[in-house]
């Protein structure tokens, strides 16, 4: 039995330890790392550990009384099914990467796929996994990972959600163009501190539909290429003059919707706990879902939260 660890850069010290074997702990070691560019022995305390090792059969675990609950089928992400036991335990089976299995008490699981350990080719699946473990991470830390935008400047701070499509990264885009500091587009980290909620990057890479790459000349050369999937992943440095801050306080919140160009309207806070709980939120496990929702619905009664039209002009 041996132990690796793995160092996040999310703007405040956060370390995954993982215990097992040494060919499965390394290994799943050097994945995220290879995710999120970085590892290294730390000084600092774990936010969370988890046990891995390498199943040498199926990745199809028998739990008593197995039951599935969400069937998720992407062509970005790939193939998983989160699925429950009886015993309170509840499991994710993810393609090409293997099986975690989040038992009563909290504690992660991890069997990668024999075959997936032994490929050297990055995969949907490996991202997919890899993103489940992180997320557990920053939630053991007290951090809510949600599905928006967010950029900053002059000490105002703007986060813009909706539903997938609704223009998210299309808005952090013209913003950041137009001279805003890029913190996400798609998924940012949030966590409430001294200054009120405070958003920080979860990752560099911008991720981009081929339409949006040919309304910015910046990314023409992007638009003429094969995108992974029906999008193109970059690292936003690589193609806009912009800087990440390591965490900004939230001003205000933006919830695009439809296609109309209905200009931003206030919403009272159970108005923006509707719109915002349903796919705002970022996690696979069920019982973390109501420690997600208070979250939400203090953010919802603390910051200001505007709903505003697909095709509406705003004050920059």
């Amino acid at each position: 039995m041996s132990e690796s660890c793995c160092r996040f850069p999310f703007g405040r010290e956060l370390l995954l330890r993982i215990y097992g074997p040494e060919e499965a702990s390394e290994r799943l070691c050097g994945w995220l790392a290879q995710r999120w560019n970085r590892a290294e022995p730390g000084q600092v305390s774990p936010c969370s550990g988890l046990r891995c090792t390498v199943d040498y059969g199926s990745c199809a675990i028998a739990l008593r009384s197995k039951r599935v609950l969400r069937d998720l089928d992407d062509a970005q992400c790939g193939r998983a099914v989160v699925f429950a036991s009886a015993d309170g335990a509840y499991g994710v089976e993810v393609e090409g990467f293997g099986t975690i299995i989040r038992d009563a008490g909290g504690r992660l699981n991890v069997l990668l796929d024999r075959q997936a350990a032994q490929s050297a080719e990055d995969s949907p699946g490996r991202w997919l996994g890899c993103e489940i473990l992180t997320a557990h991470c920053m939630i053991a830390a007290g951090c809510c990972l949600v599905h928006a935008g967010a950029v900053c400047q002059s000490g105002r701070c703007m986060l813009w959600t909706g539903e997938s499509g609704a223009g998210k990264t299309t808005r952090v885009l013209e913003l950041v163009a137009a001279g805003w500091d890029y913190i996400g587009d798609d998924v940012v980290m949030l966590r409430p501190g001294p200054a009120g909620w405070e958003v920080s990057p979860y990752r560099r890479t911008a991720h981009v539909s081929v339409d949006t790459c040919r309304r910015f000349r910046q990314l023409a050369a992007l638009a003429g290429r094969k995108p992974l999937g029906d999008k193109h992943l970059f690292d936003i440095a690589q193609y806009f003059d912009t800087r990440m801050p390591d965490r900004a306080a939230v001003d205000e919140i933006y919830f695009l919707h439809g296609v109309g160009d209905e200009p931003p309207r206030r919403l009272s806070a159970s108005e923006a706990f509707e719109c915002l709980a349903p796919g705002f939120l970022y996690y696979i496990w069920p019982d973390d879902g109501p420690g997600m929702l208070d979250m939400v619905l203090a953010m919802a009664s603390e910051v200001p939260v505007y709903s505003i039209g697909r095709g509406a002009e705003y004050e920059r």
